[in-house]
């Protein structure tokens, strides 16, 4: 890559678009005026940028810009690091958006933004934004290959396996690939998945532990047009889509894009016009100051909250007064995928009761 003004203005566009999809959930934003006109002033929101030197040969997918982009707040980067870890996000910040394939060493432009200024940004323009915090989906695929079908190994390095990892990654989808050890072989089986069928599904991913699951079938017709089919499951809710295309990658990188407008649709919120600074949060078992320190941390990096200040300590009880963004149902979604908080209210009793608070306790 040139290291030209020009060049730079246009990595600095691309890796914008991809961050503002990542954030957003929407695909179609940079399509619109609005998201032009932010495409456009891209580099307003740019904290720095450097240049490195790529030796390796690197799988890329069609259609990926040859810029890496960060997201970094106005902390130091550990304090970032920190914070994602507490949420129980990926620790990396620095993620890569792609990188030209290419025998001979080049470069790719790694480009940080402001992530506070960024968001500022959307919520003024009432658009949704998708914090951190995000739902892990456990991903079965059954393929068909000629005339055996099998389930996708991810202990096999393929690239259809890295085709998924990378687009989910520049979705900012956290995936899970089962292990097909034993217990799984047991518990599930290629028809199973081929067929979408819940319950054995929802049974073999158990021991995985994630918020979502989604299982995929992909098969190569006569006409030579790959269809794909591909249900998400979410408790007892199920969507199903289909995506044909001529070739493997193009159906993957739908049927992930598909994935994440679906979660997008639910996680991401748009900025509440109602000022609701006096919601309260219960926080127990708070029990020496890096307790305190963590969750002061993991309450003030939610997207739902605009700030957290302690109004009162009680023993290893803490409450924050929150100044709430989105709804407290919103703020409810996000603490229960972060998995820093477990909530310690009455199951029998309202969603959020009529005081306007929350209860919960800190895990160890």
């Amino acid at each position: 890559m040139s290291q030209g003004s020009v060049e730079q203005k246009q990595a600095s566009k691309d890796a914008f678009e991809i961050l503002l999809v990542r954030i957003t959930g929407r695909r179609d934003l940079a399509g619109t005026e609005i998201g032009r006109r932010m495409i456009e002033n891209a580099r307003q929101y740019v904290s720095s940028f450097r240049y490195e030197v790529i030796e390796e040969q690197v799988f890329e997918a069609p259609g990926f810009s040859q810029v890496e982009i960060v997201e970094k707040t106005d902390f130091e980067e550990e304090q970032v690091e920190s914070s994602l870890d507490e949420e129980g996000n990926v620790t990396d910040v620095e993620e890569e958006a792609g990188i030209q394939f290419d025998e001979k060493p080049t470069q790719k432009l790694v480009v940080s933004f402001d992530e506070r200024a960024v968001k500022g940004m959307l919520w003024k323009q009432k658009l949704p934004v998708w914090g951190k915090t995000r739902p892990s989906t456990l991903l079965w695929v059954a393929i068909q290959d000629a005339n055996q079908r099998l389930l996708l190994d991810a202990n096999e390095s393929t690239a259809l396996l890295a085709h998924i990892q990378k687009h989910a990654e520049k979705r900012g989808v956290p995936m899970l690939f089962p292990l097909l050890d034993l217990e799984d072989q047991i518990n599930l089986n290629v028809t199973d998945v081929w067929g979408a069928f819940k319950e054995p599904i929802k049974k073999a991913s158990i021991r995985y532990q994630p918020e979502a699951i989604l299982s995929a079938r992909l098969f190569l017709d006569p006409f030579g047009v790959w269809q794909t089919r591909w249900t998400l499951h979410q408790g007892d809710d199920e969507v199903d889509w289909q995506v044909a295309a001529v070739d493997l990658e193009t159906a993957v990188v739908d049927g992930i894009d598909q994935l994440a407008d679906k979660l997008a649709q639910q996680y991401a919120h748009i900025s509440s016009a109602q000022d609701d600074s006096d919601f309260l949060i219960y926080v127990t078992d708070v029990n020496n100051l890096a307790d305190f320190v963590k969750v002061n941390k993991y309450l003030s990096a939610l997207s739902s909250i605009k700030r957290a200040e302690v109004a009162q300590v009680k023993g290893n009880e803490l409450v924050f007064k929150l100044d709430l963004r989105s709804s407290a149902s919103a703020l409810k979604q996000a603490i229960n995928l972060g998995k820093v908080l477990f909530s310690a209210e009455d199951p029998f009793a309202p969603e959020v009761d009529n005081s306007g608070r929350l209860i919960y306790r800190l895990m160890p």
